[in-house]
């Protein structure tokens, strides 16, 4: 057993000085031919591998001094600018600012609300009173009374987003200013025009010079509300 162990030892030792030695000459260059010893022939001499590297050549384009080089400045050159506010932000028309909210409203008609112990008015359009009667002679039917419950329905006494319309608003002096008492307000409920949809829904007029001429149109051409046969 030990005579075994010391052959493979041997053996071993022998490829890695092999081993070694190849990797030598392999590093610098350089392969000898082992002799071959069937040609009868004179003798080879070592074959040697000559590698030529050429230099990379690349094209260098010149750079111009002057187009790189810092400008020539003087204090009679610079000239500091004052500071400049940005401008403010324009609403777009259809996108007005409700920034007041009135929580809890209590529907009193179909133009008129209660919140917050305040009484408001829906800008914008004239809504029939609770107890006002529409349709011809003969076939007229309670509009004021199922316009209110028709916004009441809407709201269920959901949170509305408001612009206080000021009295003094030439563009809201008309009938409507005339027509009840309270706060004029221009109110939302999400992204839902009160005013407007009440118009569309035919439970109420537009004012003269509002946006809501196309959806009286679509209310009368339906028939809704209001303009029911």
């Amino acid at each position: 057993m030990g005579t075994r162990i010391l052959v493979i030892l041997i053996v071993l030792l022998s490829a890695a000085t092999g081993y070694m030695f190849w990797a030598e000459q392999n590093k610098h260059g350089t392969v000898t031919s082992v002799p071959d010893t069937a040609n009868t022939g004179p003798a080879k001499s070592p074959l040697t591998t000559v590698i030529a590297v050429e230099p990379v050549k690349k094209d260098v384009r010149p750079i111009e001094k002057e187009r790189f080089a810092a400008p020539n400045l003087n204090e009679e050159t610079i000239a500091r600018l004052p500071d400049q506010k940005p401008d403010p932000v324009a609403l777009p028309k259809n996108k007005v600012k409700r920034d007041v909210r009135l929580p809890r409203p209590i529907v009193v008609s179909a133009g008129h609300f209660r919140a917050m112990g305040k009484d408001f008015r829906i800008a914008g359009v004239i809504a029939p009173d609770p107890d006002e009667t529409c349709g011809p002679d003969g076939n007229q039917f309670p509009c004021g009374r199922m316009a209110r419950t028709a916004l009441r329905s809407l709201l269920r006494g959901r949170t509305l987003a408001c612009r206080i319309v000021p009295n003094d608003d030439e563009a809201n002096k008309t009938e409507e200013q005339t027509s009840g008492s309270g706060q004029l307000a221009d109110c939302a409920l999400g992204k839902r025009d009160i005013a407007e949809w009440l118009v569309k829904q035919g439970w109420a007029k537009p004012v003269a010079g509002t946006s809501y001429l196309k959806a009286l149109e679509e209310a009368k051409e339906k028939k809704r509300g209001m303009w029911r046969d």
